[in-house]
C-alpha cells in the first residue's frame, strides 16, 4: 500500500491517498481500524506499518477519540497527520474498507472533512 500526500494538482488537494495495495494490504488495514473502533487499540500508526510505502514521509496516525475529529495536522508538523474518530466514525470506515475488498474497482473517502480528506483508490483515481 502506497501513503502519499498530494499538496498540489488536485481540485481536491491537498489530499492523503492511499493506493496500489493488495487483498492482505486491505485486510491490515481494516484491522487496524477495526481495533480502534472497540477501543482494543489507542493508536495505529499506519506509516509504521511493514506493508505500507510512505511518499516523501508522510505520516497517519488513525487514533481512537471521544468524538469525531476526522483528518488534521499534528502540531509543529507539515507531512504528519492524525485521523480521529470516535467509536461509530471507525466502524464506518471499516465498512468503507469493506466495500473496496469485495471488489477492486472504485474508491472510498475515509475523511472527507477536516484539514486534508483521505482517499483509498486502488489506482489512485476518484
Amino acid at each position: 500500500m502506497t501513503l502519499e500526500l498530494l499538496q498540489a494538482g488536485s481540485p481536491d488537494g491537498p489530499l492523503i491517498r492511499l493506493f496500489e495495495y493488495g487483498p492482505g494490504e486491505l485486510a491490515g488495514l481494516r484491522d487496524g481500524c477495526a481495533a480502534l473502533a472497540v477501543r482494543g487499540l489507542a493508536e495505529f500508526h499506519l506509516h509504521e506499518q511493514s506493508w505500507v510505502r510512505a511518499v516523501g514521509g508522510v505520516r497517519l496516525t488513525l487514533r481512537a477519540a471521544d468524538r469525531d475529529r476526522s483528518t488534521n495536522r499534528r502540531a509543529g508538523t507539515d507531512r504528519w497527520f492524525v485521523m480521529e474518530y470516535a467509536p461509530e466514525g471507525w466502524h464506518e470506515v471499516v465498512g468503507k474498507v469493506d466495500a473496496l475488498r469485495r471488489g477492486p474497482d472504485g474508491f472510498q473517502w475515509l475523511a472527507s472533512d477536516g484539514v486534508v480528506p483521505v482517499l483509498l483508490s486502488h489506482d489512485g483515481r476518484w
